[in-house]
């Protein structure tokens, strides 16, 4: 036989409202009695029926998390942390930027009655405003734009990393920048807009005409068939650290060098990046910021339902190393 509150009650020794109050983190419960009474209640395997609370007009205590981008595993992590012990559950969806897949996730929180949901914000997202604006509390990470509807969002600029980078480069000498990664990202309009400010000429390596397996080899093909074809670049960024690593095997494999021929810059600066022979110049996002950030949001839009709408920025960072020359 499944334990009730009553049970749960009679092994903590406290009233049922006490118990009610508890899973619900009501100041009025010390934090003492609280713990007797989660203690009690995972004891004897009991689960509060969050069906019943939700009709009677309470929280469900569960969050939506949909995630499109590496920040995101940050984020589940800074979430988890924080909400388990509140007793919160979290309903995560890996959309891949996929809008069918984001459409359907959408419903199913409203279907569930979340208390909140976090997402990534994506310029192609617009179609989905109207199933967003049912969702009383949103916070949002974005690289670029934003909705209309009001809400808590925290935005990453890799702007200002990308012209650390170019100033740098420029320094050196290097003039013949080429980005390599595909058409119509995020990436290619910050690079865009970089480059512009220096008056260069953007030049771009398509990679989506080649396969992608096994991983990154696209990047590896893309630049082998541009280097062929008379294109000689002094700088390449590309998207992803994994990615760098393709390009500077590439540059060896035709006989040039890095940093010596072609400056290599990756993305994300991955733990490994710095140990790569030669060490991979990156820029990083700091997805643990992010993180922190949109879950002071949500702990904030979670116990302050009515307050001000707040944003953020965090400015991603140049991240020297041997590979940039």
């Amino acid at each position: 036989m499944e334990a009730t509150i009553k049970d749960v009650a009679r092994e903590s020794g406290v009233s049922t409202m006490t118990v009610t109050r508890a899973f619900r983190s009501d100041a009025l419960v010390s934090t003492e009695t609280r713990r007797k009474v989660l203690d009690a209640a995972k004891k004897l395997n009991y689960r509060p029926n969050l069906s019943a609370r939700v009709l009677r007009g309470g929280s469900s205590r569960s969050v939506g998390i949909l995630l499109s981008n590496p920040a995101g595993n940050s984020i589940v992590r800074r979430i988890s942390e924080k909400l388990l012990p509140d007793n919160y559950v979290t309903y995560i969806v890996e959309s891949l930027g996929d809008l069918n897949i984001i459409h359907s996730a959408l419903q199913e929180f409203e279907n569930r009655r979340v208390d909140a949901i976090v997402m990534e914000w994506r310029p192609n997202f617009f179609p989905l405003e109207p199933l967003i604006e049912r969702h009383k509390n949103v916070i949002l990470f974005t690289r670029e734009g934003r909705p209309e509807y009001p809400c808590d969002c925290c935005f990453l600029d890799y702007k200002p990393a990308i012209r650390e980078a170019v100033e740098y480069l420029l320094w050196r000498g290097r003039r013949n920048i080429y980005y390599l990664g595909r058409e119509d990202t995020v990436e290619i309009r910050d690079m865009k807009k970089v480059l512009e400010g220096f008056r260069l000429p953007f030049n771009h390596i398509e990679t989506s005409l080649f396969r992608s397996k096994p991983a990154f080899a696209n990047y590896y093909d893309a630049l082998k068939t541009a280097l062929r074809s008379g294109k000689r670049p002094d700088v390449v960024f590309t998207f992803g650290d994994m990615a760098a690593m393709q390009v500077c095997r590439c540059v060896a494999d035709f006989g040039l060098k890095v940093p010596g021929d072609i400056a290599v810059i990756g993305h994300g600066n991955n733990d490994f990046s710095e140990f790569m022979q030669p060490p991979i110049a990156s820029l990083e996002g700091f997805a643990d910021k992010v993180a922190e950030k949109v879950c002071d949001m949500l702990v904030n839009r979670l116990q302050n339902p009515d307050s001000s709408k707040r944003s953020s920025t965090v400015e991603a960072e140049f991240i020297k190393r041997a590979s940039a020359g």
